[in-house]
């Protein structure tokens, strides 16, 4: 089977004991700590060209120069006339080492310069790529070694480890310049999460999401618990949607276009015995439009929709739980799908695996009892 780049490099390194082959801008370079230069008294730790691509071809002759480099080396033999133009030249120009966090801030740069400055940006970049480059250590060389170490920290076979590697990590790598074998390589360790692999999910009851709501002592975020429970709403688009229409008789509200999947109209579903919940929705009752700004908006979402009421489940899980719910009070799964922000594939094919057997137990059990009833008046 054929070896690829990395495999290949990784073992050229293995067989040198002074020096070691860097990719740097696609092309490769000796590194190493070489004796003083002529002219010198210290000795430096530099790169020499090697005049080869970052590819198998260049990778086999680059082997050869740093071998004969790493013995010249070990026998106290190396001499710098060999690789210097003039026996005493001004010192070459040293080789850009960028290091990672010096690449984020480059491509943090080149986002923005492509993108607007919107909410939903803010969102998707401090998601997708703020939180995720966090976890690549920011002094050190950007390498396909560290970016296979992040991924791999991450669950095998998860979203997460699928993200980085395809989205977060492999947009790094691309914008760094690491050659098609590189990026084929890092794609490697995505493994085979789908959308099939998603289980069930341990959803609150009914009950239990009445209970977690009657423990939020301050109005504005029992009003935005309720508003999660009965529209389903993702927890950051409660922080602004419109609720300008909850007095009316069809009372809906409106997420705007600034959000992860665009504008749309939420239908409202209620669970049986929570009169007491609808009470609460008043829309002055919203005191805290000043919270959402990437992270610290999730950092207080959590806090006072978990961590302050002691709940046992997320605040996501109040949204698939309106899904279901929809779904046993026998509306569509066009409008379930249009009332969630999502298109009926995706709801049919994975917010349907996250609840279980049970809701379609119960949906049979239903229409069994009303076909019973119509043969009974029929009779």
């Amino acid at each position: 089977m054929r070896q690829s780049f990395e495999d290949e490099l990784r073992l050229v390194n293995q067989s040198l004991s002074k020096v070691r082959l860097i990719v740097v801008k696609n092309r490769l370079y000796v590194r190493g700590h070489f004796p003083p230069k002529p002219g010198t008294t210290n000795p430096v730790r530099t790169s020499l060209a090697t005049g080869c691509v970052a590819q198998l071809s260049g990778l086999k002759i680059a082997g050869l120069k740093a071998k004969e480099i790493d013995i010249a080396l070990l026998m106290g033999k190396f001499e710098w006339s060999t690789y210097l133009k003039s026996a005493n030249p001004p010192a070459p120009p040293p080789v850009e080492t960028k290091t990672v966090g010096d690449w984020i801030e480059a491509f943090e740069k080149e986002y923005w310069r492509r993108k607007s400055d919107t909410r939903k940006n803010r969102t998707y970049y401090h998601k997708n790529y703020r939180l995720p480059f966090k976890k690549i250590p920011q002094d050190s060389a950007l390498t396909l070694e560290v970016l296979i170490d992040v991924a791999c920290a991450a669950k095998p076979d998860s979203s997460t480890r699928k993200s980085l590697c395809r989205k977060s990590l492999y947009h790094l790598a691309e914008f760094a310049g690491f050659s098609a074998d590189q990026l084929k390589h890092l794609r490697s360790y995505e493994g085979t999460y789908s959308m099939r692999s998603i289980n069930e999910k341990v959803l609150p009851s009914d009950e239990e999401i009445l209970e977690v709501w009657r423990r939020i002592d301050l109005p504005g975020w029992k009003f935005i618990y309720a508003i999660l429970a009965i529209y389903g709403l993702r927890p950051r688009e409660a922080l602004t949607a419109d609720y300008s229409a909850l007095t009316s008789e069809l009372p809906l509200v409106e997420v705007g276009d600034d959000t992860k999947t665009g504008r749309r109209m939420v239908f409202p579903c209620v669970a049986e015995g929570w009169e007491e919940m609808l009470s609460h929705l008043e829309p002055q009752a919203v005191e805290f439009r000043g919270v959402y700004n990437e992270e610290p908006g999730a950092t207080v979402l959590w806090y006072h929709l978990k961590k302050r009421p002691r709940s046992p489940f997320s605040p996501y899980s109040l949204r698939h739980c309106y899904g279901r719910r929809m779904f046993l009070q026998g509306h569509p799964s066009d409008l379930i799908a249009k009332s969630m922000g999502h298109s009926e594939a995706i709801h049919r094919s994975v917010y349907r695996a996250w609840w279980g057997q049970e809701p379609y137990n119960q949906r049979y059990l239903e229409t069994m009892k009303r076909w019973k009833e119509r043969q009974k008046s029929d009779t």
